[in-house]
């Protein structure tokens, strides 16, 4: 079965490749920029997530340009559910959810 996920992205950013370069720039919640360049996407589990997410990034402004987007993860992908693990200061422990990340 395959597992689909969410993004909501640029129109003129409708392709991996494209929707990955930033991560190869600067650091993030869940990653730290890869030696070797490995781009990470950052995505949710249902549309209405990631509109939430959008929301809450665009302060306010309505976004234009904007597009939905489903990624279908191959059969097999390797996932891990760290939902439990977490600590209850998570959020002040980027550190933290980046070496989850990138583990």
């Amino acid at each position: 079965m395959t597992l689909s996920v969410w993004r909501i992205c640029t129109t003129k950013c409708l392709r991996c490749d494209q929707l990955s370069y930033g991560s190869t720039l600067s650091p993030g919640r869940w990653h730290l920029p890869s030696p070797d360049g490995l781009p990470v996407i950052y995505a949710g589990g249902s549309r209405a997530i990631c509109q939430l997410e959008k929301r809450v990034h665009c302060n306010g402004v309505k976004p234009i340009g904007q597009a939905l987007i489903r990624l279908d993860l191959p059969d097999g992908a390797d996932l891990q559910d760290v939902r439990d693990d977490l600590p209850a200061d998570w959020i002040e422990q980027e550190a933290l959810t980046q070496s989850i990340g990138v583990a």
